[in-house]
């Protein structure tokens, strides 16, 4: 398996940012500066956070060279120095290699972690990732204006506060959260609007192909209602006409690879990414599925690369 040595990095970050406790941090390729600005090393992963009352910091190298053949001893020894050097509390190597004899030795002679990465097929992980056909959603939803409905306008501000609307794009915060602590925008109330309502696409009868729709979302709840802000106060609002072009597609996911990150003491693994894209309506997206090994837990992440 060959993969740039950033893709790797990232993969590794993903795992361990999802077994780190709350507070840690997770810096990709950081680097170190003498006193007068010149640069003496690069880092590929520093882990940072405090473990009661004193600070924490961890080093992750991480190696993806397939035609040196497995992780010699020798770059042990210079993870060790790093450690020395650099004041960091603890080293791991991760290899999509392996490791050779001398250098697993070594390792455990200082203390030094050991992580493979490595590619399976998919019988590997039928147990959490059933070999059958995958598919996505890919929802479009494109806002082309508003109307917003407020409560307790007397019919002689009607006109001023229509003129004050027209002069706004849908993404200006014109609007105030419900406790009246920030502004936002009609723009962030249609997304929250979608979020909350997964059905919605469903509902409107939105296919393939991109058509008109009119919406509406009810504020029935005084304390879930926005607040349109005019020059004559914060005016509660009871409903948002919505109209937009919306789109459903649904996608059939092409699985490219399988990754397993592992702990090579126990030869047990730590966790999973099933990668794999889709054409949407940009170009080719990447979808990626993490699984954490110890607690099962899922993590979906979706990329245009376009």
């Amino acid at each position: 398996m060959s993969k740039q040595g950033k893709d790797l990095e990232r993969f590794v970050s993903r795992i361990e940012k999802h077994l780190l406790p709350a507070g840690f941090e997770v810096s990709v390729r950081e680097r170190a500066f003498r006193d007068d600005g010149r640069q003496i090393a690069e880092f590929d992963l520093v882990v940072r956070g405090m473990i009661g009352s004193a600070p924490f910091k961890w080093l992750i190298e991480c190696r993806d060279r397939p035609s040196d053949g497995t992780a010699p001893g020798a770059w042990i020894e210079q993870l060790v120095g790093r450690r020395s050097r650099h004041n960091f509390d603890k080293v791991t190597a991760v290899s999509t290699t392996g490791f050779a004899p001398g250098a697993r030795e070594f390792a455990e002679s200082e203390g030094v972690d050991l992580r493979t990465v490595e590619s399976l097929d998919r019988d590997s992980v039928a147990s959490w990732f059933p070999s059958c056909t995958v598919f996505i959603r890919d929802h479009y939803a494109n806002l082309l204006e508003s109307q917003v409905i407020v409560d307790g306008v007397t019919p002689d501000r009607l006109p001023e506060i229509r003129a004050q609307l027209q002069q706004h794009r849908l993404d200006d915060l014109i609007l105030a959260t419900p406790d009246l602590k920030h502004r936002t925008s009609v723009f962030a109330a249609w997304k929250l609007f979608i979020h909350a309502n997964p059905d919605l696409f469903d509902r409107a009868r939105v296919g393939r192909l991109p058509r008109e729709v009119a919406l509406t979302a009810q504020y029935r709840n005084p304390a879930d209602r926005f607040h349109l802000v005019t020059d004559f106060g914060a005016l509660p609002v009871t409903h948002i006409h919505f109209h937009a072009v919306m789109s459903l597609n649904v996608k059939e996911l092409q699985i490219e690879e399988i990754l397993q990150y592992s702990d090579v003491a126990v030869e047990e693994p730590i966790g999973h990414e099933v990668r794999a894209s889709f054409r949407g309506r940009k170009g080719i997206s990447a979808f990626s599925l993490l699984r954490i090994q110890a607690t099962g837990k899922l993590a979906v992440e979706i990329k245009n690369n376009a």
